[in-house]
């Protein structure tokens, strides 16, 4: 929780820094703030960069071999790297606020290994390859002429490959993957530059719990708790159809 709190302040704390140089840039403050409207309809793409905790307890070993590892974090390590994607969404705005629901869909290039050695002294190691990110997000935000600040929540999902090297002597290479399924809080600031075009930038704190994995070579078969949580910042495009004119 700790690392929660911390890191959605660091994020807002971006965020908020970026809305305020969005919201003061280059703004001929003698001229009145044009009565943006952020109701509609939109479509764009996005490219950021993610890291991912993960920690690896050991459930049983391939082949049931005994040992005093099981139940433990054997090993930990962080999946990063780059990602982009495309997102559709629609915003309506009343009361003074913009109430959204988005839906996002990311390719990425984050990945992650990292290596042990267990009680009987053979080497072990671990990674991982997260090959795509899904999130259905709703968004609440404050409207201040061209900016919008908001904060968002929803559900993500994540489609990971796993893969562990074992084996007392002869080497075993075991593999495994799962789609998993997760819960999304984040922040963000939006820019309009235009009646249609706008420029968003986001922190996204992704939680994944802890999910039980079967990596198998065909013949033995071991399974790890795999805890999980993902951190990402990004850059987006939009498009927006004003569904009201």
């Amino acid at each position: 929780m700790k690392n929660i709190v911390r890191s959605m302040i660091i994020g807002v704390a971006i965020i908020g820094s970026a809305g305020a140089a969005l919201a003061g840039g280059d703004v001929d403050k003698t001229e009145p703030m044009p009565d943006y409207r952020w109701g509609g309809f939109y479509f764009g793409g996005h490219a950021g960069y993610g890291w991912s905790d993960k920690d690896w307890t050991l459930l049983r070993n391939a082949g049931n071999a005994p040992s005093n590892e099981i139940g433990s974090v054997v090993t930990s390590h962080e999946a990063d790297g780059g990602f982009g994607g495309i997102q559709l969404g629609a915003n309506h705005e009343a009361y003074g606020l913009v109430f959204g629901i988005e839906g996002s869909m990311s390719w990425t290039a984050m990945d992650g290994d990292s290596n042990w050695r267990n009680s009987g002294g053979f080497y072990r190691d671990a990674s991982t390859d997260i090959n795509w990110m899904a999130a259905l997000t709703g968004r609440v935000g404050v409207p201040v002429g061209q900016t919008l600040v908001y904060l968002k929540g929803g559900a993500v999902w994540a489609d990971e490959d796993y893969s562990h090297t074992g084996g007392q002597g002869t080497r075993r290479f075991l593999e495994g993957g799962d789609t998993r399924v997760g819960w999304l809080i984040g922040a963000g600031a939006e820019w309009a530059w235009d009646p249609n075009w706008s420029v968003n930038f986001e922190y996204n704190y992704m939680d994944f719990g802890d999910e039980d994995i079967s990596l198998s070579d065909g013949t033995r078969t071991a399974a790890f708790g795999i805890d999980q949580e993902m951190h990402a910042v990004k850059v987006g495009l939009n498009y927006r159809i004003d569904w009201s004119r």
